[in-house]
């Protein structure tokens, strides 16, 4: 049986280490300038575009006052041969009208008398299109600039580096006594009991 329990209790401390430094102070840097300024002088002249479309909206009947007042009378002029001839051609046929034909039939002919058709894309022309291109002239003057610095020193200051150290707990044995109390004599223990003899 154990009657003893040592235990071993290590040190402890803790360790502070501070970093040396450098410290550095610099104010900022003065800068004199003076500028002069550039100018830019420029000339344009934009795209000039001429668009003619006189010919494509005559082509579809969109025409002016003067050009529909002529075409009118044309129309009116043609109209009026066109009748003539038509007249014409019908006292023909009556003055050819033979035994067993009839002057409605010598008519007929000419009424039903069927107008062809024609397919056309219109307009029929494109307008008129003539350009002349823009124009540009640039005259440049760069900026002047004049510069002059002027540099201030850093102050510089050194911090040293530190080490501490602090103990927190020194190392130490202890020693436990696991065993009842040993009385001398032995009737001095509380629970003692005197043997009896028989």
């Amino acid at each position: 049986m154990q009657l003893l329990r040592i235990t071993n209790i290590p040190i402890e401390y803790e360790i502070k280490i501070q970093r040396s430094k450098l410290e550095m102070k610099q104010s900022k840097p003065q800068v004199h300038m003076e500028t002069q300024g550039g100018h830019v002088h420029m000339e344009s002249e934009n795209i000039k575009v001429r668009l003619d479309t006189y010919e494509a909206r005559s082509s579809i009947g969109l025409k002016s006052s003067g050009d529909f007042a002529d075409d009118l009378a044309r129309l009116g002029n043609q109209a009026a041969s066109d009748a003539t001839a038509q007249y014409a051609e019908i006292g023909n046929r009556m003055a050819q009208i033979q035994h067993d034909a009839s002057i409605a039939e010598a008519v007929y002919p000419r009424m039903v008398r069927q107008s062809s058709s024609v397919m056309v894309f219109l307009p029929a022309t494109g307008p008129d299109i003539a350009w002349e291109p823009n124009h540009l002239s640039l005259d440049y003057e760069p900026v002047e600039l004049s510069i002059e610095p002027q540099v201030i020193p850093a102050e510089t200051t050194f911090v040293p580096g530190g080490l501490s150290i602090e103990i927190k707990q020194y190392p130490k044995v202890e020693i436990e006594y696991l065993g009842e109390p040993m009385y001398v004599p032995p009737s001095a223990n509380p629970n003692y009991e005197e043997e009896r003899k028989s």
